[in-house]
């Protein structure tokens, strides 16, 4: 599905627009996987130890957590992109600002969706947690364009 989104995208765009496009969005896909911190990792481990030996109490604190620093970690590049435009707005023009500000949205989706995977693998659940990032994300992706 992806692929084909891609091929309807770099038709619909041109060269140009898809460049940028891809740009943003492989940006956005790194700092979302820097901005999870190795929490994927380490849900997939402690949430299937947790939930094997009835530790709801650890597992719920352990999502808490991670959930929290991995949203605070993923706000920051949005911070940043504001912070930019309000320090150089008067004497440098961003073209593409307001496609960054529209990627810097996606940073959080995408960190938080990587730690849902996750413990959704730690739950022994694998194939729940890689719908969301193979089938709904280009079919959401194709929709909203």
């Amino acid at each position: 599905m992806s692929f084909a989104v891609n091929l309807a995208l770099a038709q619909a765009l041109g060269v140009v627009s898809f460049g940028a496009y891809t740009y943003i969005v492989s940006w956005c896909g790194v700092l979302g996987l820097v901005s999870a911190f190795g929490f994927d990792r380490l849900l997939a481990r402690d949430v299937a130890v947790y939930s094997t030996g009835a530790q709801w109490g650890h597992l719920k604190g352990l999502l808490s957590w991670a959930n929290g620093v991995t949203l605070l970690a993923a706000l920051s590049p949005f911070a940043v992109v504001l912070l930019l435009m309000k320090l150089f707005a008067t004497s440098v023009r961003f073209p593409m600002l307001p496609v960054w500000l529209a990627g810097c949205v996606l940073v959080p989706l995408i960190a938080l969706g990587s730690v849902q995977q996750a413990t959704l693998r730690g739950l022994f659940r694998p194939v729940a947690g890689q719908v969301p990032e193979l089938a709904l994300q280009p079919l959401f992706l194709l929709a909203f364009l």
